[in-house]
């Protein structure tokens, strides 16, 4: 991060401060729902390997030879040169949680915790959008797991047991296996909820850039609001009104980039951008994320287990090339969920449980060895996503599957 003078620091603090103390009613509610709801709903399974699925390869037609030359520790339905020979319904399953509550909006009630949205949005989106106030909560979120400051900041963003935050990763440049033609790609789920949007927003700038002086990506490249999310954010003065033609140009051109894409539902966000009770069901947003600035991805690399199952893949995960990986450890060196480990002749293996696709490995790697592949099979629509991992009702149960191929 920049040097700041005494000046800058003490503001700093000051918007982190004001935040937590004007958020001290949602705290409040935060910690007595993690007492009313904490079971064992609310937290994903154990997930034990299941090893290599002979019988379920045998009938795909996989040759003998083929399973055995398969390592476990890949997924089981990859092959060493990375290759996928099935979709692991399974692995898709894992993240599921129905016997959590589903989330839904709270009343607005007397508006006390509104006017407490209203009072702390203002203060923060006049200054930056929020970017140093999330700034110094990422910060606390680097204190011992079990600190207060940690606790709170959890709490506040969504993470813990009584939270509902979910992040679904979008991968924006995947490798499409040879042959396999008319596939659903991440981003068609992104163009799809463009095209349902009856408000579109682009942030004039990304926070996380903007905060952590990016060198390497413009500064001035946000993320995309929709709905009752876009409208808040332009009259905050912080985004501006866009088309569903330029929202999806604004998806290709962070492909171009580089770009990972996200689909967001934070809750501490709601005193950022002035959501009110009744609104949440309509809070999206899509993130064009890269890995030297991302915050969410900074929040992650020092997380507990749950707190990373909050964030998940869409079907698509990184494979890798044993063939061509020489052991170098760029890639593990850059990803987020620490899911890349070596095996003893130096080769890297990646977790499948527990990598999302962010394809931040795979930009790192220079001899082309990481590819993101689809390892699962997808859900219908992001709404999917999140009703069936977040338990997030937005009031979308019956929302059309995406159409095959929605960009070509």
């Amino acid at each position: 991060m920049v040097k700041q003078g005494k000046r800058g620091i003490a503001r700093k603090v000051g918007l982190a401060a004001g935040a937590g103390a004007a958020a001290a009613l949602g705290y409040f509610v935060y910690s007595a729902r993690a007492y009313i709801f904490t079971t064992p709903g609310n937290v994903t399974a154990p997930y034990t390997p299941r090893g290599i699925d002979r019988v379920r390869l045998e009938r795909e037609g996989v040759s003998p030879e083929v399973i055995e030359s398969l390592d476990v520790r890949d997924g089981g339905n990859i092959t060493p040169t990375g290759d996928v020979l099935f979709l692991d319904e399974n692995r898709l399953k894992i993240r599921e949680k129905p016997q959590r509550p589903m989330r839904k909006n709270h009343a607005n009630g007397l508006g006390v915790k509104n006017k407490i949205v209203e009072k702390t949005s203002a203060m923060i989106t006049g200054s930056d959008g929020g970017g140093e106030a999330f700034a110094a909560l990422t910060e606390n979120m680097g204190e011992p797991i079990g600190s207060p400051m940690r606790r709170f900041t959890s709490e506040f963003l969504g993470f813990e047991d009584s939270g509902y935050t979910h992040v679904s990763v979008l991968p924006l440049n995947v490798d499409v296996a040879e042959g396999h033609h008319n596939v659903v790609m991440p981003v068609d789920l992104i163009v799809q909820e463009l095209k349902e949007a009856h408000h579109i927003a682009i942030m004039d700038y990304c926070i996380c850039r903007k905060n952590f002086d990016c060198k390497d990506h413009p500064h001035d490249f946000g993320c995309i609001f929709l709905n009752a999310n876009a409208v808040h954010a332009i009259e905050a003065g912080n985004a501006h009104e866009a088309t569903v033609d330029e929202a999806i140009e604004h998806v290709l051109k962070a492909a171009e980039m580089g770009l990972m894409g996200a689909a967001d539902f934070v809750e501490g966000e709601q005193y950022i951008w002035n959501m009110k009770n009744d609104e949440m069901h309509e809070y999206r947003m899509f993130c064009f994320c890269c890995e030297c600035c991302c915050l969410a991805m900074k929040v992650l690399k020092n997380s507990t287990k749950d707190i990373s199952m909050r964030c998940a893949p869409v079907g698509w995960t990184a494979t890798v090339n044993h063939d061509a990986c020489v052991g170098c450890g760029a890639c593990a060196s850059k990803c987020p969920q620490h899911c890349i480990e070596y095996r003893e002749d130096g080769k890297c293996v990646i977790d499948q449980d527990k990598c999302v696709g962010c394809g931040f490995c795979k930009l790192a790697c220079e001899n082309d060895a990481v590819r993101i592949r689809q390892t699962m099979p997808m859900r219908a629509n992001l709404n999917e996503y999140y009703l069936a991992e977040g338990r997030i009702d937005d009031r979308r149960e019956h929302a059309p599957a995406v159409p095959t191929g929605l960009l070509r």
